[in-house]
């Protein structure tokens, strides 16, 4: 086999070890599930913050009572599922559960925000500076 088969053959070959026998589906829930299935059915945000130690009351939640867990079979095993009908309320929960102290939303406002605010700097400079040679030129007109 030359150099070149076996880098295909490498870059082919799965980055995973694939089992030969095949486990059996669906799987078993995972150890964490039962402290979800504690939660069905009560307040949420309590839920997560007792089971969980999550700080929930960092957020400003639109319809906190909107909030709700239930599950649902997967080959994976039982999942749970967090639903709300507030968006805001979503993008919190999103944030809440990925460890981020801002909604996706709020960070990409202020990504933005501040992007304009480097561009009007950059702006009032160069206009400045193009000012202050014309000046200095006498070229002012």
């Amino acid at each position: 086999m030359n150099l070149q088969e076996e880098a295909y053959i490498n870059y082919l070959k799965h980055c995973y070890d694939v089992p030969n026998e095949l486990p059996k589906l669906p799987l078993d829930y995972e150890p964490y599930v039962a402290m979800w299935q504690k939660a069905e059915g009560k307040y949420v945000l309590d839920c997560l913050k007792e089971a969980f130690g999550l700080p929930v009351f960092n957020y400003q939640w639109e319809n906190k009572d909107d909030l709700s867990i239930s599950f649902t079979e997967t080959l994976g095993g039982r999942l749970p599922v967090i639903t709300t009908k507030s968006h805001k309320d979503f993008l919190f929960m999103d944030a809440l559960l990925n460890g981020r102290e801002q909604s996706r939303e709020e960070t990409e406002i202020q990504t933005r925000l501040s992007r304009q605010e480097n561009k009007i700097k950059i702006l009032t400079e160069l206009a400045g500076k193009s000012i202050f040679d014309r000046l200095g030129n006498n070229d002012l007109r």
